[in-house]
């Protein structure tokens, strides 16, 4: 149908041209077939023209009036229902291309909103990423301030008698080998002892009786400050420790071997610290024997000697206390008996009582 009615308007085109509008038109009111109107449709035709279109083997107009009516009315019948063939036709195609650009825009949109929102979650991520930065870069500012430079291998004599007193915090792996892997994240490597298992003590103890045996087990017990400190690794890199220096504030049990003044200043080791190597910050920390403030604060301290290098250790992990003002705080995790920690004044008056007897 689409390609009669092409032709037909090829063929009424390319008459018009040739013949001019010399000659009146010929309407389907005029051939008498008013009932041939589709939808109030006119067809405007000169009958040459027709004659021509639709009769090209006719000579002239008056041969083809005897077909005229009958050509007529199939003509406009072909011409009305093309017509409404194309209308339904045109109408689908600008249906159809308002669906491309309706599917257009809604792709466009959501390719928009997809990347907005890969664009808001790469800025979040990076966010992230630089606030986790910052908060490494602070903890590791505030940690390399306490730490010792260090370097594998390189102890004093002192340090290498010290180092053997902590063999036994040996582990499976040197810690020395984290390095590379903690400079990968965050420049700090920290190595915790799993603390022994402590049995919880029930049985009320007076403080006599506890302090006095923890006196008479020590070659010295003194008050004091920590005026400096300096860690490193162990021989064997299982572990780290730390040198104090105590000057001492009073004397309660003097050590008879090598007497302590007050005023002195001794040495006191302690398994645990932090050290700086290679810009690594290496830690190391037994709850057992927590590290002795540096704060000011003073401490009181139930010592052993150390013959070999002239130094003191721990007597044991509940031999150790810091004195905050009215509070007394023991250096580890270690529990003690009901009855037995009291204020700093009573524990201070039952330390010289108990240290006394062992003068004697």
């Amino acid at each position: 149908m689409l390609e009669a009615l092409s032709d037909l308007q090829e063929r009424v085109d390319a008459s018009t041209i040739a013949h001019g509008s010399g000659r009146g038109d010929l309407t389907l009111e005029d051939s008498g077939f008013e009932d041939a109107e589709q939808d109030n449709q006119k067809f405007s035709l000169r009958p040459e023209m027709f004659c021509r279109i639709l009769r090209p083997d006719f000579e002239n107009v008056g041969d083809c009036e005897s077909d005229r009516l009958t050509s007529l009315t199939s003509s406009a019948s072909e011409w009305a229902s093309a017509t409404a063939v194309l209308s339904t036709k045109n109408c689908c195609f600008e249906e159809a291309e308002m669906s491309k650009s309706f599917l257009f825009g809604l792709v466009m949109g959501l390719a928009l909103l997809l990347g907005v929102g890969v664009g808001a979650s790469r800025l979040h991520q990076k966010d992230s990423e630089d606030a986790k930065h910052r908060a490494e870069l602070a903890k590791y500012q505030a940690e390399v301030r306490g730490a010792t430079p260090v370097q594998p291998g390189v102890l004093t004599q002192r340090q290498r008698i010290h180092s053997n007193l902590f063999n036994y915090y040996r582990k499976e792996k040197p810690i020395t080998e984290f390095i590379e892997l903690a400079k990968a994240s965050g420049g700090i490597v920290e190595v915790d002892s799993l603390a022994a298992w402590s049995p919880v003590l029930t049985d009320p103890e007076s403080p006599e009786k506890y302090f006095g045996e923890l006196a008479r087990q020590s070659d010295a017990v003194i008050r004091g400050r920590v005026t400096n400190k300096v860690s490193q690794i162990t021989e064997d890199e299982g572990f780290i420790f730390t040198d104090y220096d105590v000057a001492v504030t009073e004397v309660l049990k003097d050590n008879v071997a090598d007497s302590v003044e007050t005023g002195a200043t001794i040495t006191v080791t302690r398994p645990g610290g932090k050290v700086l190597l290679d810009g690594v910050i290496l830690k190391a920390r037994d709850d057992c024997f927590e590290p002795l403030p540096a704060n000011n604060h003073e401490v009181v301290l139930f010592l052993q000697f150390v013959k070999e290098s002239g130094s003191y250790k721990a007597t044991r992990n509940s031999g150790s206390f810091e004195l905050d003002g009215s509070t007394l705080r023991p250096l580890t995790n270690v529990g003690f008996p009901p009855g037995v920690l009291r204020d700093v004044d009573s524990f201070m008056r039952t330390s010289r009582a108990v240290s006394k007897e062992q003068r004697r």
